[in-house]
């Protein structure tokens, strides 16, 4: 099974017709075990939407949103270089970041993706291309 879920905080956000790229932050705490001090370790996804999942999400999330997401995880070779994003299948934004700064807990439910899409994306993720391991 390739699945996956995040939750994070939502960085870049480019659209195009029916694509939306994003980014979105996970944060890692952990006491390091030499100095006893609190270490934060933050990582940088790359998500693709597509449809209307793409749509609902350029509309109702901003960069700074926290969002909880599922998806799948899919590699890609560009110029010789492999590189991972996820491709969201729903999403909920669980606070939202205003004007100001300030969060505010989201009454938004999940955004699921239509079946047809569903299909679609199913079949494009079924490759026999070179992974890195």
């Amino acid at each position: 099974m390739n699945r996956v879920t995040l939750q994070g905080f939502v960085g870049l956000v480019k659209s195009s017709e029916k694509v939306t790229n994003a980014t979105v932050c996970t944060k890692e705490s952990y006491k390091d075990k030499e100095t006893n001090e609190w270490v934060t370790k933050d990582t940088w996804h790359n998500l693709t939407l597509f449809g209307k999942l793409a749509s609902g999400f350029t509309e109702r999330v901003a960069v700074g949103d926290s969002i909880l997401l599922e998806g799948k995880i899919e590699y890609q070779k560009y110029e010789g270089k492999f590189y991972t994003k996820i491709i969201v299948s729903w999403f909920r934004i669980m606070k939202k970041r205003d004007e100001n700064g300030n969060t505010t807990q989201s009454s938004i439910n999940n955004t699921k993706v239509p079946s047809e899409t569903n299909t679609a994306m199913s079949n494009s993720l079924n490759t026999d291309d070179d992974l890195p391991f």
